[in-house]
């Protein structure tokens, strides 16, 4: 029980940090699979021998197969138990090292009985509390449009602890959906709404607009036309009103010309491949952002 306790107190700011959840139930979980991993780790150990100097195993693998099975069994009943992890614990890097020292201050006292530690841990535990509160009460005042290299392209767009994804096809994969949502949870954002334009839903923050061959975005103080096909010469008027303009690989272009009266922020959006040399040569005459070779973009607004 104590070394359950100990190993467990010990990886908590490495298990908070990286797999962003707690198990609540890891003194039962301990408790079963501590003295299944000793018997399995000797087991193995004795076949290991029996077979380099015999090339037989003597019926060892028998228990062992059986060991093995009861320690994935027991792993994944209790995994199966409701409240079984917290999860979404999402800490920034300084608080996982402020909390670290405080259990290394907490068990110097546990040691020494010096009272002075349990005070040095309780403030290092009062500092990484009030580091999570300033960053979660700066979430309240951020909002931004987030662009990343996922294909089919979609637009994030986040205020607060609320996010909205909208994207102009039937669905998204669920590598997609895993990517983004794990990446807006580590950024506090607590609320994601999955949006296609091919639904018929209104979506809530950004205001869409779909035309033939663009799709008008208008977001806060920032316009965005996403071009899915035509020539880019037919839309010059638009790159006067809109601050991002994003082109997919249906929109043609004829030369860099097309391109370089355009006073927006361009980018060729990930439907373009990596491999395109020609769209390659475009983005470094007229300074457009190539998504699929430099990955995630996000824009912060007021």
């Amino acid at each position: 029980m104590v070394v359950s306790i100990s190993a467990q107190l010990a990886t908590l700011p490495i298990t908070l940090f990286y797999f962003h959840q707690f198990p609540t139930y890891f003194l039962l979980s301990n408790i079963l699979v501590i003295p299944l991993a000793f018997l399995i780790v000797a087991l193995s150990f004795l076949f290991s021998i029996s077979w380099t100097l015999f090339n037989y195993s003597f019926f060892i693998d028998v228990p062992l197969n059986f060991l093995l099975e009861a320690l994935n069994v027991s792993v994944q009943f209790i995994n199966s138990l409701p409240y079984s992890a917290i999860k979404d614990i999402w800490i920034h890097d300084f608080s996982a090292i402020l909390l670290l020292l405080a259990i290394v201050f907490f068990v110097h006292h546990l040691y020494y009985h010096k009272y002075l530690s349990i005070f040095f841990s309780l403030t290092l535990i009062f500092i990484c509390l009030t580091l999570e509160f300033i960053i979660d009460y700066n979430q309240l005042n951020k909002s931004s449009i987030r662009i990343y290299a996922l294909s089919p392209q979609c637009l994030v767009f986040t205020s607060a602890y609320k996010a909205d994804v909208i994207y102009n096809t039937d669905t998204l994969s669920m590598y997609s959906k895993k990517v983004i949502s794990g990446h807006l949870a580590s950024d506090g954002i607590r609320s994601i709404s999955w949006r296609s334009l091919k639904d018929s839903c209104t979506t809530k923050m950004p205001s869409v607009e779909i035309l033939d061959e663009v799709i008008l975005y208008a977001y806060k103080n920032v316009r965005i036309a996403h071009l899915q096909s035509s020539t880019l010469s037919n839309h010059q008027k638009l790159f006067q009103k809109v601050d991002i303009l994003l082109i997919s690989k249906e929109v043609f272009l004829s030369n860099s010309q097309d391109l370089s009266s355009a006073s927006t922020f361009k980018i060729f959006d990930t439907s373009i491949p990596i491999w395109s040399k020609f769209h390659e040569m475009i983005a470094e005459k007229c300074n457009v952002y190539y998504l699929n070779k430099k990955g995630y973009l996000e824009f912060h607004l007021k």
